[in-house]
């Protein structure tokens, strides 16, 4: 099976809009929190930073992931987008 490396717990941002996105192999930082949960993150430039925490649910059979996505926006794109009524 050809199946691609990124698993069921990639994150990105699929969107002809967004102006982010998230590189093939990024470098990720990771601690662990307790037995059964895990945490990591990333920083892209100094824009945007993700926090993926897993819980294992060993007696469920279960991963479960959080995903807490933190956008960083210029002071000078947020007055552009006022200016067009856009809310960021």
């Amino acid at each position: 099976m050809n199946l691609p490396d990124c698993g069921a717990f990639e994150v990105n941002f699929a969107s002809a809009t967004s102006t982010f996105f998230v590189p093939r192999h990024p470098v990720w930082k990771g601690e662990q929190i307790s037995a059964t949960e895990v945490r990591i993150h990333v920083h892209l430039g100094r824009q945007l930073a993700i926090v993926k925490t897993f819980t294992v649910m060993p007696e469920k059979y279960l991963v479960r992931m959080s995903v807490q996505v933190t956008v960083h926006v210029p002071r000078w794109h947020r007055g552009e987008a006022a200016a067009r009524g856009q809310r960021v």
